[in-house]
């Protein structure tokens, strides 16, 4: 039987190394996207935000910005809870039984922190939308080579990495981790229900 997906954020530090997966694994990848991912395959089909996707059964979130790059905390919001939790329900609709999400580390929708509650309130939107399997991963500081430069994250990688051996028992989920980590991570099929994947279970 033939099997099919879609990923949203394909040209994102984790969305690109799942891309690669997915093309390895999957008959059919369907990409959505803003530009031209610029990848040649023969099981790849790009699709603009907003169109419908195909049948699929399962689909893969790397959507994510931060408040500096998206310019304010509206523009973050747009992106990700809004298009995220849009490109869920899209799947949703296409038939996916499965959809695994990248969140962050500290996720909650009672959180201080309005990025963190931004990342909870976007978990609890897609609880509700009934997936047979959901799986939210949260990692901490991503580690890989990003198109564009990020210098504070850059010093606390650098800290969260030289610290790493520090983080023991419950500081253990702030570990950094190395984005194709995360994306082998997206693939592992587990048992239907919700599972929330933080450092340990990622690597």
């Amino acid at each position: 039987m033939a099997k099919n997906c879609a990923i949203a954020g394909a040209s994102g530090l984790v969305g690109s190394h799942l891309l690669t997966l997915l093309l390895r694994e999957y008959d059919q990848v369907a990409a959505v996207t803003r530009r031209p991912l610029g990848v040649s395959a023969g099981n790849l089909r790009e699709i603009a935000f907003g169109d419908a996707l195909p049948a699929i059964d399962v689909a893969f979130c790397c959507l994510g910005t931060t408040i500096k790059k998206a310019g304010s905390q509206e523009a973050f919001r747009a992106v990700d809870f809004d298009a995220v939790v849009a490109f869920a329900k899209a799947a949703r609709t296409a038939g996916a039984g499965s959809f695994a999400v990248v969140s962050s580390v500290g996720a909650s929708r009672d959180s201080s922190n309005f990025y963190l509650r931004v990342k909870g309130e976007m978990e609890d939107a897609i609880r509700d939308l009934g997936f047979d399997r959901l799986t939210i991963l949260r990692p901490s500081f991503l580690v890989g080579d990003r198109k564009e430069k990020r210098p504070g994250e850059g010093i606390g990688i650098a800290v969260a990495q030289g610290l790493g051996f520090l983080m023991v028992g419950p500081l253990q989920k702030y570990r950094a981790v190395r984005a194709e980590q995360v994306a082998a991570a997206m693939l592992k099929s587990g048992s239907n229900g919700v599972r929330v994947l933080e450092y340990a279970d990622i690597v």
